[in-house]
Protein backbone atom coordinates (compact mmCIF):
# COMPACT_ATOMS: atom_id res chain seq x y z
CA UNK A 1 0.00 0.00 0.00
CA UNK A 2 3.05 2.07 -0.12
CA UNK A 3 2.68 2.94 -3.32
CA UNK A 4 -0.76 4.53 -2.95
CA UNK A 5 0.82 7.67 -1.49
CA UNK A 6 2.74 8.10 -4.75
CA UNK A 7 -1.24 8.39 -6.57
CA UNK A 8 -2.83 10.19 -3.68
CA UNK A 9 0.11 12.61 -4.03
CA UNK A 10 -1.42 13.88 -7.67
CA UNK A 11 -5.02 14.53 -5.72
CA UNK A 12 -3.31 16.20 -3.38
CA UNK A 13 -1.24 18.32 -4.90
CA UNK A 14 -4.60 20.62 -5.16
CA UNK A 15 -4.48 23.85 -2.53
CA UNK A 16 -6.36 22.87 -0.09
CA UNK A 17 -6.29 25.46 2.50
CA UNK A 18 -6.66 25.42 5.71
CA UNK A 19 -9.71 24.83 7.76
CA UNK A 20 -10.45 23.91 11.93
CA UNK A 21 -13.11 20.97 12.43
CA UNK A 22 -15.57 20.35 15.26
CA UNK A 23 -17.29 16.97 15.36
CA UNK A 24 -20.52 15.70 17.11
CA UNK A 25 -21.73 12.52 18.10
CA UNK A 26 -25.38 12.18 18.37
CA UNK A 27 -27.23 8.40 17.49
CA UNK A 28 -25.44 4.80 17.66
CA UNK A 29 -27.24 1.21 17.11
CA UNK A 30 -23.78 0.48 18.52
CA UNK A 31 -22.70 2.25 21.47
CA UNK A 32 -24.08 1.90 24.64
CA UNK A 33 -25.96 5.25 25.90
CA UNK A 34 -22.97 5.69 28.48
CA UNK A 35 -20.20 5.45 26.05
CA UNK A 36 -22.03 7.30 23.56
CA UNK A 37 -22.62 10.55 26.04
CA UNK A 38 -18.93 10.28 26.85
CA UNK A 39 -17.59 10.35 23.37
CA UNK A 40 -20.03 13.39 22.58
CA UNK A 41 -18.40 15.24 25.77
CA UNK A 42 -15.00 14.47 24.50
CA UNK A 43 -15.30 15.61 20.98
CA UNK A 44 -17.56 18.39 22.52
CA UNK A 45 -13.85 19.83 23.61
CA UNK A 46 -11.56 18.76 20.94
CA UNK A 47 -10.54 20.50 17.58
CA UNK A 48 -8.46 19.35 14.76
CA UNK A 49 -6.97 22.06 12.19
CA UNK A 50 -5.79 20.49 9.16
CA UNK A 51 -4.42 21.69 6.35
CA UNK A 52 -1.46 19.79 3.57
CA UNK A 53 1.41 21.07 5.92
CA UNK A 54 0.18 19.23 8.54
CA UNK A 55 -1.85 18.91 11.72
CA UNK A 56 -3.02 20.12 15.02
CA UNK A 57 -5.34 17.97 17.48
CA UNK A 58 -6.20 20.01 20.89
CA UNK A 59 -8.43 18.13 22.98
CA UNK A 60 -9.75 19.86 26.48
CA UNK A 61 -7.90 23.11 25.95
CA UNK A 62 -4.19 21.22 25.45
CA UNK A 63 -2.71 19.79 22.29
CA UNK A 64 -2.99 16.26 22.55
CA UNK A 65 -0.79 15.65 19.13
CA UNK A 66 0.26 17.55 15.73
CA UNK A 67 1.94 16.65 13.04
CA UNK A 68 3.77 18.34 10.39
CA UNK A 69 5.52 17.96 6.25
CA UNK A 70 8.61 19.67 5.77
CA UNK A 71 10.15 19.58 2.14
CA UNK A 72 7.53 16.10 2.13
CA UNK A 73 9.02 14.35 5.34
CA UNK A 74 7.85 15.25 8.89
CA UNK A 75 6.73 13.79 12.30
CA UNK A 76 3.57 13.03 13.81
CA UNK A 77 4.23 14.22 17.68
CA UNK A 78 2.66 13.73 21.21
CA UNK A 79 4.14 14.99 24.10
CA UNK A 80 7.83 14.40 23.74
CA UNK A 81 7.27 11.17 21.08
CA UNK A 82 7.63 11.90 17.80
CA UNK A 83 7.47 9.36 15.26
CA UNK A 84 8.60 9.88 11.40
CA UNK A 85 5.94 11.06 9.07
CA UNK A 86 6.40 10.62 5.32
CA UNK A 87 4.67 12.96 3.22
CA UNK A 88 1.98 12.39 0.89
CA UNK A 89 1.42 15.59 -0.49
CA UNK A 90 2.97 17.60 -3.64
CA UNK A 91 3.91 21.78 -4.57
CA UNK A 92 0.23 22.45 -6.12
CA UNK A 93 0.77 22.31 -9.63
CA UNK A 94 3.57 20.10 -8.91
CA UNK A 95 3.04 17.24 -11.44
CA UNK A 96 3.04 19.34 -14.50
CA UNK A 97 6.30 20.71 -13.76
CA UNK A 98 7.53 17.47 -12.47
CA UNK A 99 6.55 16.28 -15.95
CA UNK A 100 8.42 19.23 -17.87
CA UNK A 101 11.76 18.09 -16.22
CA UNK A 102 11.33 14.54 -17.33
CA UNK A 103 11.01 15.99 -20.86
CA UNK A 104 14.25 18.01 -20.54
CA UNK A 105 16.14 14.66 -19.20
CA UNK A 106 14.02 12.29 -21.85
CA UNK A 107 14.94 14.59 -24.29
CA UNK A 108 16.97 12.64 -26.67
CA UNK A 109 14.21 9.72 -26.59
CA UNK A 110 11.59 12.24 -27.47
CA UNK A 111 9.36 11.70 -30.31
CA UNK A 112 6.26 13.79 -31.45
CA UNK A 113 2.58 12.25 -32.43
CA UNK A 114 -0.47 13.51 -33.34
CA UNK A 115 -2.61 10.57 -32.27
CA UNK A 116 -5.40 11.55 -29.82
CA UNK A 117 -6.22 10.56 -26.51
CA UNK A 118 -9.31 10.46 -24.41
CA UNK A 119 -8.35 11.46 -20.66
CA UNK A 120 -12.57 10.98 -20.03
CA UNK A 121 -13.48 14.02 -17.31
CA UNK A 122 -10.05 15.64 -18.12
CA UNK A 123 -10.90 16.24 -21.69
CA UNK A 124 -9.25 14.93 -25.01
CA UNK A 125 -5.61 15.24 -25.65
CA UNK A 126 -4.82 16.25 -29.07
CA UNK A 127 -0.52 15.89 -28.82
CA UNK A 128 2.08 13.47 -27.89
CA UNK A 129 5.36 13.83 -27.00
CA UNK A 130 6.61 10.21 -26.71
CA UNK A 131 9.68 8.39 -24.68
CA UNK A 132 10.62 4.83 -24.95
CA UNK A 133 12.93 3.23 -23.12
CA UNK A 134 14.70 -0.31 -23.19
CA UNK A 135 15.55 -1.52 -19.44
CA UNK A 136 18.55 -1.00 -19.54
CA UNK A 137 18.29 2.45 -20.36
CA UNK A 138 16.11 3.17 -17.83
CA UNK A 139 17.96 1.20 -14.94
CA UNK A 140 20.12 3.93 -16.31
CA UNK A 141 18.58 6.82 -15.49
CA UNK A 142 16.42 5.86 -12.99
CA UNK A 143 18.23 7.55 -10.26
CA UNK A 144 17.85 10.71 -12.28
CA UNK A 145 13.94 10.47 -12.98
CA UNK A 146 13.65 9.46 -8.84
CA UNK A 147 15.53 12.62 -8.29
CA UNK A 148 13.57 14.78 -10.29
CA UNK A 149 10.14 13.59 -9.15
CA UNK A 150 11.16 13.96 -5.75
CA UNK A 151 11.31 16.90 -5.55
CA UNK A 152 7.87 17.97 -6.86
CA UNK A 153 6.39 14.72 -5.07
CA UNK A 154 8.17 13.57 -2.00
CA UNK A 155 6.31 10.20 -2.06
CA UNK A 156 8.20 9.36 -5.35
CA UNK A 157 11.07 8.32 -2.90
CA UNK A 158 9.45 5.16 -3.05
CA UNK A 159 10.08 4.54 -6.86
CA UNK A 160 14.01 4.18 -6.13
CA UNK A 161 12.59 1.02 -4.85
CA UNK A 162 11.63 0.17 -8.74
CA UNK A 163 13.78 -1.85 -11.33
CA UNK A 164 12.13 -2.45 -14.53
CA UNK A 165 12.57 -5.40 -16.30
CA UNK A 166 11.23 -4.50 -19.54
CA UNK A 167 10.63 -1.50 -22.00
CA UNK A 168 9.40 1.42 -20.59
CA UNK A 169 6.81 3.85 -22.47
CA UNK A 170 6.08 7.61 -20.41
CA UNK A 171 3.85 10.05 -22.80
CA UNK A 172 3.03 13.36 -22.19
CA UNK A 173 -0.81 15.00 -23.08
CA UNK A 174 -1.21 18.19 -24.28
CA UNK A 175 -4.55 19.81 -25.33
CA UNK A 176 -5.59 21.60 -28.29
CA UNK A 177 -3.74 25.04 -26.84
CA UNK A 178 -0.86 22.90 -25.79
CA UNK A 179 -1.35 23.00 -22.47
CA UNK A 180 0.05 20.02 -20.30
CA UNK A 181 -2.93 18.35 -19.05
CA UNK A 182 -1.44 14.61 -18.54
CA UNK A 183 0.28 11.70 -18.69
CA UNK A 184 0.99 7.92 -18.61
CA UNK A 185 3.42 5.49 -17.98
CA UNK A 186 3.60 1.70 -18.77
CA UNK A 187 5.75 -1.26 -17.85
CA UNK A 188 5.10 -5.04 -18.79
CA UNK A 189 7.86 -5.64 -15.87
CA UNK A 190 9.13 -3.91 -13.31
CA UNK A 191 10.86 -6.01 -10.02
CA UNK A 192 9.32 -4.58 -6.72
CA UNK A 193 11.22 -6.23 -3.62
CA UNK A 194 10.18 -9.97 -4.25
CA UNK A 195 7.79 -9.42 -6.72
CA UNK A 196 7.20 -8.48 -10.39
CA UNK A 197 4.24 -6.36 -11.03
CA UNK A 198 2.92 -5.00 -14.29
CA UNK A 199 2.59 -1.05 -14.12
CA UNK A 200 0.49 1.41 -15.80
CA UNK A 201 -0.42 4.54 -15.00
CA UNK A 202 -2.49 7.22 -16.59
CA UNK A 203 -4.18 10.40 -15.59
CA UNK A 204 -5.63 13.94 -16.88
CA UNK A 205 -6.19 17.33 -14.80
CA UNK A 206 -7.84 20.39 -15.37
CA UNK A 207 -9.05 22.37 -12.78
CA UNK A 208 -11.83 23.89 -14.47
CA UNK A 209 -12.88 20.58 -15.81
CA UNK A 210 -11.74 17.32 -14.42
CA UNK A 211 -10.37 14.62 -13.14
CA UNK A 212 -9.45 11.29 -14.27
CA UNK A 213 -6.98 8.62 -13.27
CA UNK A 214 -6.49 4.90 -13.53
CA UNK A 215 -3.40 2.85 -12.32
CA UNK A 216 -3.19 -0.72 -12.14
CA UNK A 217 -0.60 -3.07 -10.08
CA UNK A 218 -0.89 -6.43 -10.78
CA UNK A 219 1.69 -9.52 -10.22
CA UNK A 220 1.74 -12.18 -13.66
CA UNK A 221 -0.76 -14.65 -11.51
CA UNK A 222 -3.26 -12.07 -11.13
CA UNK A 223 -3.37 -12.99 -7.28
CA UNK A 224 -1.92 -9.41 -6.28
CA UNK A 225 -3.45 -6.42 -7.62
CA UNK A 226 -3.97 -2.90 -6.74
CA UNK A 227 -5.91 -0.73 -9.04
CA UNK A 228 -7.44 2.22 -9.00
CA UNK A 229 -9.89 4.09 -11.07
CA UNK A 230 -10.85 7.72 -10.08
CA UNK A 231 -13.26 10.26 -11.88
CA UNK A 232 -14.13 13.95 -11.17
CA UNK A 233 -16.15 16.67 -13.40
CA UNK A 234 -16.52 19.56 -12.27
CA UNK A 235 -19.38 21.55 -13.24
CA UNK A 236 -19.41 25.10 -12.07
CA UNK A 237 -20.68 25.24 -8.46
CA UNK A 238 -19.32 21.48 -7.30
CA UNK A 239 -17.88 18.43 -8.39
CA UNK A 240 -19.20 15.10 -9.22
CA UNK A 241 -17.11 12.18 -7.94
CA UNK A 242 -16.95 8.08 -8.64
CA UNK A 243 -14.18 6.03 -7.76
CA UNK A 244 -12.68 2.67 -6.43
CA UNK A 245 -9.56 1.19 -5.33
CA UNK A 246 -9.16 -2.61 -4.97
CA UNK A 247 -6.54 -4.29 -3.08
CA UNK A 248 -6.43 -8.00 -3.81
CA UNK A 249 -3.94 -10.46 -1.31
CA UNK A 250 -4.05 -13.49 -2.34
CA UNK A 251 -7.81 -14.61 -1.11
CA UNK A 252 -8.47 -11.21 0.76
CA UNK A 253 -9.53 -8.12 -0.51
CA UNK A 254 -10.25 -4.50 0.61
CA UNK A 255 -12.22 -2.48 -2.08
CA UNK A 256 -12.73 0.99 -1.11
CA UNK A 257 -15.00 2.69 -3.34
CA UNK A 258 -16.17 6.97 -3.46
CA UNK A 259 -19.37 8.14 -4.87
CA UNK A 260 -21.60 11.60 -4.48
CA UNK A 261 -21.43 15.15 -5.70
CA UNK A 262 -19.51 17.90 -2.83
CA UNK A 263 -22.85 20.13 -2.85
CA UNK A 264 -25.25 16.80 -2.46
CA UNK A 265 -23.89 14.04 -0.76
CA UNK A 266 -20.91 11.63 -0.41
CA UNK A 267 -20.48 8.02 -0.05
CA UNK A 268 -17.37 6.26 1.04
CA UNK A 269 -17.44 2.74 1.54
CA UNK A 270 -15.06 -0.23 1.93
CA UNK A 271 -15.48 -4.15 2.09
CA UNK A 272 -12.80 -6.19 3.60
CA UNK A 273 -12.90 -9.50 2.64
CA UNK A 274 -10.60 -11.76 5.27
CA UNK A 275 -10.74 -16.00 5.49
CA UNK A 276 -13.45 -15.65 2.57
CA UNK A 277 -16.05 -13.56 4.81
CA UNK A 278 -16.41 -9.93 3.96
CA UNK A 279 -17.54 -6.78 6.23
CA UNK A 280 -18.74 -3.85 4.81
CA UNK A 281 -18.52 -0.20 6.09
CA UNK A 282 -19.67 3.00 4.84
CA UNK A 283 -19.91 6.59 5.87
CA UNK A 284 -22.76 9.10 4.15
CA UNK A 285 -21.64 12.72 4.06
CA UNK A 286 -24.42 15.05 3.48
CA UNK A 287 -22.35 18.69 3.07
CA UNK A 288 -23.54 22.05 4.06
CA UNK A 289 -21.97 25.50 3.75
CA UNK A 290 -19.71 25.22 6.49
CA UNK A 291 -21.21 21.69 8.20
CA UNK A 292 -21.24 17.75 6.88
CA UNK A 293 -23.88 15.62 8.50
CA UNK A 294 -22.28 12.26 8.57
CA UNK A 295 -23.00 8.73 8.90
CA UNK A 296 -21.06 5.39 10.04
CA UNK A 297 -22.48 2.11 9.33
CA UNK A 298 -21.03 -1.40 9.98
CA UNK A 299 -23.07 -4.24 7.85
CA UNK A 300 -25.77 -2.24 7.53
CA UNK A 301 -25.63 -1.36 11.61
CA UNK A 302 -25.60 2.48 12.52
CA UNK A 303 -22.34 3.10 14.12
CA UNK A 304 -21.98 7.03 14.50
CA UNK A 305 -24.34 9.83 13.55
CA UNK A 306 -23.56 13.62 14.18
CA UNK A 307 -22.01 16.80 12.54
CA UNK A 308 -18.67 17.96 11.14
CA UNK A 309 -18.55 22.05 10.68
CA UNK A 310 -15.14 23.86 9.93
CA UNK A 311 -14.20 27.45 9.40
CA UNK A 312 -10.85 28.54 8.16
CA UNK A 313 -7.96 28.93 10.43
CA UNK A 314 -4.27 29.10 10.39
CA UNK A 315 -1.63 26.51 11.39
CA UNK A 316 0.82 27.45 14.12
CA UNK A 317 4.39 27.35 12.93
CA UNK A 318 6.38 24.49 15.28
CA UNK A 319 9.18 23.42 15.43
CA UNK A 320 9.38 19.39 14.63
CA UNK A 321 11.93 17.38 16.95
CA UNK A 322 13.76 14.55 15.70
CA UNK A 323 11.38 11.67 14.89
CA UNK A 324 13.47 8.11 16.60
CA UNK A 325 9.80 6.72 18.12
CA UNK A 326 8.49 3.26 16.98
CA UNK A 327 4.92 2.96 16.56
CA UNK A 328 4.26 1.16 19.56
CA UNK A 329 6.34 3.97 21.73
CA UNK A 330 3.94 6.24 20.29
CA UNK A 331 1.01 4.65 20.79
CA UNK A 332 1.84 4.46 24.57
CA UNK A 333 2.54 7.99 24.80
CA UNK A 334 -0.66 8.95 22.93
CA UNK A 335 -2.83 6.46 25.14
CA UNK A 336 -0.77 7.94 28.19
CA UNK A 337 -2.57 11.79 27.24
CA UNK A 338 -5.87 10.70 25.82
CA UNK A 339 -6.99 8.55 28.97
CA UNK A 340 -7.27 10.94 31.28
CA UNK A 341 -8.32 13.34 28.95
CA UNK A 342 -11.43 10.71 28.88
CA UNK A 343 -11.56 9.80 32.18
CA UNK A 344 -12.13 14.25 33.00
CA UNK A 345 -14.39 14.78 29.97
CA UNK A 346 -16.98 11.87 31.12
CA UNK A 347 -16.41 10.62 34.74
CA UNK A 348 -18.65 8.37 35.02
CA UNK A 349 -18.93 6.98 31.14
CA UNK A 350 -15.18 6.77 30.32
CA UNK A 351 -15.08 3.07 31.03
CA UNK A 352 -18.13 2.48 28.65
CA UNK A 353 -16.62 4.42 25.34
CA UNK A 354 -12.88 2.34 26.45
CA UNK A 355 -14.81 -0.99 26.07
CA UNK A 356 -15.85 0.15 22.26
CA UNK A 357 -12.49 2.04 21.59
CA UNK A 358 -9.83 -0.39 23.27
CA UNK A 359 -6.68 -0.64 22.03
CA UNK A 360 -3.54 -2.69 23.90
CA UNK A 361 -1.60 0.91 24.02
CA UNK A 362 -5.11 2.12 26.16
CA UNK A 363 -5.46 -0.97 27.79
CA UNK A 364 -1.88 -0.86 29.16
CA UNK A 365 -2.14 3.01 30.12
CA UNK A 366 -5.55 1.94 32.23
CA UNK A 367 -3.30 -0.58 33.92
CA UNK A 368 -0.70 1.34 34.69
CA UNK A 369 -2.98 4.27 36.02
CA UNK A 370 -4.22 1.59 38.46
CA UNK A 371 -0.88 1.08 39.55
CA UNK A 372 0.08 4.78 40.43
Amino acid sequence: MRYLALLLSLILSLDLGCARLTFTAEKSDVLSAEALTALSTLLDETELTASPAGYDVTAGGELLLWARLNGGEGAVVCGDAALPLAGETAQTGGMRDAQRELGELLKKWEESSAKTADLKEAGTARRQLVYTLSAAEWTRIWPRVTETLRAYVPAAAELEKIELLSKGIFKRYFDKEGQEIGAYFYAEKARMGEETRELRLEYGWQPDKGLYLVFRCPDPKGKNNLRIALHAKYNGTGWTLNGEMRHLMDADADVYTLSGKTNGKITLGLSRKRDGRAVPYEIVLQPGEKSAAYTYFRSKRLVLSGAVRWQKAELPERTLPEAVDTEEAFSAALAARLLPLMTSASPEGWQQLLHYLATDALIRAQGEEKTE
